[in-house]
């Protein structure tokens, strides 16, 4: 497995994923912090980060091709700098995951709070379909620089 491109630090964080996809099999997440997203050429989000999941299976070896990702909000943010199964939290049968963002900037009152951080909750399929990309939970820290 190898990361899009140089410097996104794909493999900072490496955690296995329980069995996300809901097949029977464990899965393995792993983080790129400094993934820059250019999906928008005109203003792109440097070291947004992303998670990609691979999905495990009968032959024990996984592809090198990650079957999920998701990535950051915002440039800087750091998405997936800190990767964690959460069990199952939400009952669904699909295991969960936490997803931490150490950068991620508050801009939701009269000033921006900066790096206050964020955490993410990633449910896993539901009854066997794709996941989702959007969470199902997440936090924000309190203080800039939590």
């Amino acid at each position: 497995m190898t990361g899009e491109r140089r410097d996104d630090w794909f493999g900072n964080t490496v955690s296995e994923a329980g069995d996300f996809n809901r097949d029977g099999f464990d899965d393995v997440a792993v983080g790129a912090p400094f993934w820059d997203d250019f999906s928008n050429p005109i203003l792109p989000k440097s070291a947004a980060g992303k998670v990609y999941v691979f999905y495990g299976g009968l032959s024990g070896i996984m592809d090198g091709v990650a079957d999920w990702t998701a990535s950051g909000e915002r440039a800087d943010d750091h998405f997936g700098f800190a990767i964690t199964s959460a069990g199952d939290v939400d009952g669904n049968g699909g295991s969960d995951l936490l997803v931490g963002a150490r950068f991620y900037d508050d801009l939701s009152g009269p000033t921006a709070v900066s790096a206050v951080g964020k955490i993410y909750l990633l449910a896993g399929s539901p009854g066997g379909s794709p996941p989702g990309s959007a969470p199902t939970f997440s936090r924000v820290g309190r203080a800039a620089d939590d």
